[in-house]
């Protein structure tokens, strides 16, 4: 059985938590949350009681196997480093790390700790990639490319009536 821990109460947290329902030999077993009532809710959802508020205990847990990161942008890197440093694998919600040198820091640090590193992105699974690949052909030989991946955040709206959510906080 596969033990995991969500950090973070959010929309995706609670999409990843569904999942792991829905997974022989997955089991949530708890929840981090800088926020104890939120957690408490969250955790109420999935049945999980074990809510955990000081990272430290999280790193320090021997019962959990794998870490879901959830959290804003700004702690991906930090939190990841200490979850692989304390031998955990990880899956990390977008953008991991913001350069190079972060991502490569990261994956030193899970090779060294014999651990999995994962970024929860699936570009390649979108309807228009698989349209890419299965078109490519007519255009020839590929020398260069460049992209973005653009989508309405569901949390502008409340941007724009004046609410600074964590994702626009600078």
């Amino acid at each position: 059985m596969i033990k995991i821990a969500i950090i973070g109460t959010s929309k995706i947290s609670d999409e990843f938590a569904n999942a792991i329902q829905k997974v022989m030999g997955c089991e949530l077993k708890a929840i981090y949350s800088r926020n104890f009532e939120k957690g408490l809710m969250f955790g109420k959802k999935y049945g999980v009681e074990d809510i955990i508020i000081e990272f430290e205990e999280l790193c320090k847990r021997e019962d959990l196997d794998m870490i879901y990161i959830a959290s804003p942008n700004s702690l991906h890197y930090n939190q990841t480093l200490e979850l692989l440093k304390s031998k955990k694998h990880v899956l990390c919600e977008k953008p991991m790390g913001i350069n190079e040198k972060e991502i490569e820091e990261m994956y030193r640090v899970a090779y060294e700790n014999k651990v999995s590193l994962m970024e929860a992105m699936k570009n390649t699974f979108l309807p228009n990639f698989k349209s890419i690949e299965k078109n490519i052909y007519k255009i020839g030989d590929v020398r260069g490319f460049i992209g973005n991946f653009c989508q309405y955040s569901s949390r502008y709206d409340n941007l724009k009536d004046g609410e600074l959510t964590n994702i626009f906080d600078p």
